[in-house]
């Protein structure tokens, strides 16, 4: 993706010039810093080390179903080496929040629907796997929705600052719409499977509220299949999640990069250009979004289909959903009756520690353990 970018830069050059030019002024769209072009290497803040914590919200003495490890360890149990992503002021967690969060207008109607919800009623292993899978399928259509949305009116925008723009402009326009009624129809037929599965037929259709699992996972591959007949299927996945997760990672760093660059096309753009430049670099911002959450889609979906071949018997929800994504029980009473954690990025801690929230969720390595007592 960056010998994509460097690639664009250089053809593009003509158009980009020194000198200031009219600048478009876009909604906010993703945290970023000023635009710097290459972006440089920024100094990635310490974790802290996440807390042991059960699904259930109460500690028995017995070992938590999902433990987020420390960060800084360079080698997770099954043996893979912890590579580091490209530096970036963006986690992918924080990606996919404002992807997902919904524009002022255009959003999907619906009811906020959790992971536990969707998974709770199913009736067998694989139901519980599939209706994951429908859970994550909503999350990625509606994700792509928003970000069309958003899109289109940063197009807008910046045709408005551009004094002769080329054909290109009302064919990308066009194209757009296209997209967006394409995407919308993606997500409301994802909210209807989702609907079906859940087996109602009334009510509003299901929002995905919870966040799909951006961290690294730590598949125990070799307690979990210890005296175990091989498993092919697990033994690759278990092989391809942790650098699915590297990909992640560098897919967020490349949207990012794609923000910025094309910020300096706007601000370095010869304003006697029709706006060529500043429109691919639209293009290729749309690009890596639309690839970092088909990405993070299909990690996701590989999770919960390596969980299912580890822990093959039906089981229930608050484990289950303690072994896909981390939880937390401080939201919802509802949840806390039905012992279950709602997901969240944030924990709160006592502020006698360190003076502040600990963020951790999202970004933390997460372990599947399958002890027979649970």
């Amino acid at each position: 993706m960056h010998s994509l970018l460097l690639t664009l830069a250089i053809a593009l050059a003509g158009q980009v010039t020194a000198g200031s030019g009219t600048r478009y002024e876009p909604a906010q769209e993703i945290p970023t810093s000023q635009p710097v072009l290459p972006p440089q290497p920024r100094q990635s803040q310490p974790r802290l080390p996440a807390a042991d914590y059960r699904a259930d919200g109460r500690n028995r003495g017995q070992q938590p179903l999902a433990r987020p490890l420390p960060a800084k360890s360079p080698l997770a149990s099954n043996g893979h080496v912890a590579t580091t992503a490209p530096a970036t002021t963006i986690k992918p967690s924080e990606l996919i929040r404002s992807l997902l969060k919904p524009p002022t207008t255009g959003q999907l109607a619906g009811s906020p629907l959790s992971l536990a919800e969707a998974v709770e009623g199913a009736n067998s292993r694989s139901e519980q796997t599939r209706r994951v899978e429908a859970y994550w399928d909503l999350s990625e259509a509606t994700a792509n929705y928003y970000r069309t949305l958003r899109e289109m009116i940063a197009l807008r925008t910046m045709q408005r600052s551009i004094t002769q723009p080329s054909a290109l402009w009302e064919q990308t326009r066009q194209s757009l719409d296209q997209r967006e009624q394409a995407a919308r129809r993606s997500a409301e037929t994802a909210q209807a499977r989702m609907q079906r599965m859940l087996g109602r037929t009334a009510g509003p259709l299901p929002l995905a509220s919870d966040l799909p699992h951006c961290g690294a996972y730590d598949t125990r591959y070799d307690q979990i299949f210890s005296g175990r007949l091989p498993a092919p299927e697990a033994q690759q996945l278990n092989k391809l999640l942790p650098l699915a997760h590297q990909q992640i990672r560098n897919q967020a760093a490349h949207v990012l990069a794609a923000h910025e660059w094309r910020e300096t096309v706007s601000q370095r753009r010869d304003p006697q250009t029709d706006g060529r430049a500043l429109l691919k670099a639209h293009e290729l911002l749309s690009l890596s979004r639309q690839t970092f959450i088909q990405s993070l889609r299909s990690y996701n979906v590989n999770i919960a289909r390596y969980a299912e071949i580890a822990s093959p018997g039906q089981i229930g929800t608050g484990r289950l959903v303690a072994m896909l994504i981390y939880t937390d029980a401080s939201q919802g009473s509802a949840w806390n009756r039905r012992g279950i954690r709602r997901t969240s990025g944030e924990e709160a801690i006592d502020r006698r520690d360190s003076g502040q929230p600990r963020t951790f969720a999202e970004e933390a390595e997460h372990s599947i353990l399958t002890t027979p007592h649970n």
